[in-house]
């Protein structure tokens, strides 16, 4: 199921956070708010531990819901991000960016995936079949 992508009323780029950790809060919540303000809207944050994205969302100063773990497909429909940053422990990256292109997103996530795409061959299906970019880190 896709979804045309919505410009936000702003016309900024429209980004879902997944996984509120070190990496996803500071090298790309912070840092990219804080670089490309007129740029960005932070529309989703995605964690497992909704107590540490609501520590982000206060201290990083992000104007987003915070979706929980189970709730990941509920959070794209609801927010429409263009893209989705998978900032997760490594080893569920490939399940959540395969799963934002399925759904109409693109998806930035770290670079040693490439390293385990054998395994996860599925992606270049998506890819391919979605017209959805991958982007790593």
């Amino acid at each position: 199921m896709q979804y045309d992508t919505p410009k936000s009323k702003t016309g900024k780029t429209r980004i879902a956070l997944v996984g509120t950790g070190i990496r996803g809060s500071n090298m790309w919540g912070k840092s990219l708010l804080k670089q490309f303000p007129a740029m960005i809207e932070m529309v989703a944050l995605w964690d497992i531990n909704t107590k540490r994205a609501k520590y982000i969302q206060s201290n990083v100063g992000i104007n987003a819901p915070i979706y929980h773990s189970h709730n990941f497909e509920k959070m794209i429909k609801e927010t429409k991000p263009d893209y989705v940053i998978v900032t997760t422990p490594d080893s569920f990256h490939a399940e959540y960016a395969i799963k934002a292109m399925e759904l109409g997103c693109d998806a930035i996530v770290k670079n040693h995936w490439l390293r385990k795409v054998n395994k996860h061959k599925n992606y270049w299906t998506q890819r391919s079949e979605q017209k959805k970019n991958y982007y790593h880190f």
